[in-house]
């Protein structure tokens, strides 16, 4: 009979951590309505693992979670650092994984994307060895992280990934890397605060670019009658080889009774001289079909701010997401982006896809 106890006591730990976070009137609530339950299952779709936590919690004091759920919400308040009480910094948490990849894309060599365009009565034509090449790509994904806590519900986080893929029908490959360093910081309830560094990388055959960012993101997370919110706001800045752009963004991460949306608008300082982003909006929904783990995201954005042979350039874009879990190991994926610019050769127009296989995990 030992193990009865056992789940009883990590139980008992986990609602202690929850009502840390929630305050003691968790304890003393009402019943909370089935809602609740169905809210809890569909958070395993979000992307959000403090509004996961947050769902967890909602569900475990309603006292119908599964033993599942307890040994989850368990496992993300350890990686969140809210079990640390010993020296800092400890280590919490480590994650390696790798996936093969297996796609399709418009421009894999980062070539230009039109073969000609127009200025005022001229015509000009790209040389084929400049144009944008499109093929079946071959490659790999791997990832790591590592998190610190150095106090009660604040980590430092270190995190890697990258991904080589190769088209063997015209031999081009590319390279993409990202490195980011995180403070991660409970404030009080549930309201967070995080500071993070980041460098990405990417390097096609005609095109490489390099990224700077620095970022501060306060957030958080609420109840409403109809969902169960994580609301955000960022202050960024970004570096690339050519210009320096402040933008400021807002967040709202949900989960309904039967499906999980997030939500996010951004605005960009104008920069001198540089077509540079004005604004970006972007909205997703993720939802079971069937059973199957399904996504449609949208976006918009628009740039300006240079100018192009002593013409203003403003780009307007904008693209659809899809995906669709087959079974529990392959998932599809689908893209397109369109851009519109006053500038005929910057107009482009791309098509994306692939099949995602479980990660390796070591």
């Amino acid at each position: 009979m030992a193990f009865p106890e056992r789940v009883r006591a990590t139980g008992g730990a986990v609602l202690a951590c929850v009502l840390l976070l929630t305050g003691t009137d968790a304890a003393l609530a009402d019943p909370v309505p089935v809602q609740t339950v169905a809210r809890g299952q569909t958070a395993g779709l979000s992307g959000s693992e403090r509004l996961r936590t947050f769902a967890w919690g909602k569900w475990l004091d309603t006292g119908q979670a599964p033993r599942e759920i307890v040994a989850a919400m368990r496992s993300a308040l350890t990686r969140q650092g809210f079990y640390h009480d010993g020296e800092a910094p400890a280590l919490v948490w480590t994650d390696a994984r790798a996936a093969p990849l297996l796609g399709y894309e418009t421009n894999v060599n980062g070539g230009v994307a039109q073969d000609s365009f127009t200025f005022g009565a001229y015509v000009f034509e790209a040389v084929p060895e400049v144009r944008a090449v499109p093929g079946i790509v071959l490659g790999i994904d791997g990832s790591g992280l590592a998190r610190f806590a150095w106090d009660t519900g604040r980590t430092l986080e270190v995190a890697a990934s990258g991904t080589f893929g190769w088209a063997p029908q015209s031999d081009h490959s590319f390279r993409r890397g990202t490195v980011q360093l995180c403070s991660r910081n409970h404030v009080v309830r549930w309201i967070f605060l995080d500071a993070c560094l980041l460098q990405a990388v990417s390097a096609r055959d005609l095109a490489s670019s390099s990224i700077d960012r620095a970022s501060l993101t306060l957030s958080k997370l609420f109840e409403a009658p109809s969902a169960w919110h994580e609301l955000s706001g960022e202050l960024a800045t970004t570096r690339t080889g050519t210009y320096e752009q402040t933008t400021g963004s807002i967040a709202l991460g949900s989960v309904w009774d039967h499906a999980v949306t997030d939500a996010s608008f951004t605005l960009g300082a104008p920069v001198d001289g540089i077509t540079a982003l004005d604004y970006r909006l972007a909205f997703d929904i993720r939802w079971l079909a069937g059973g199957h783990p399904t996504a449609i995201g949208f976006w918009t954005s628009a740039s300006s701010g240079g100018n192009f042979l002593g013409v203003e350039r403003v780009d307007e874009a904008s693209g659809i997401t899809a995906s669709w879990q087959a079974t529990s190991g392959l998932t599809a994926e689908i893209g397109y982006a369109r851009v519109n610019s006053t500038a005929d050769l910057y107009d482009d127009e791309s098509v994306t896809f692939r099949l995602r296989v479980d990660d390796w995990r070591f």
